[in-house]
């Protein structure tokens, strides 16, 4: 693929060579930090989920003991 470059571009070649190699990697690097987001987004939405339930059912469990307190209090 060089000769081809060198044929065309003449000593320039290895400039433009390494100039496409250099923008592939730059895209590369996006779309694999925007990966990396989108996982770290669901990871966060799971935990998130998580702590949801866990604070639901702990506040459910909690509002029956201190009914059941309340109600032994009154009784």
């Amino acid at each position: 693929m060089q000769k081809f470059f060198k044929k065309w571009f003449g000593k320039d070649a290895e400039v433009v060579v390494e100039a496409e190699a250099t923008e592939v990697a730059r895209e590369k690097s996006k779309l694999e930090s925007g990966a990396t987001a989108i996982e770290y987004a669901l990871i966060a939405s799971l935990i998130a989920v998580a702590i949801i339930t866990a604070v639901t059912t702990l506040g459910d469990k909690a509002a029956n003991t201190f009914d059941d307190v309340a109600e032994q209090l009154q009784a």
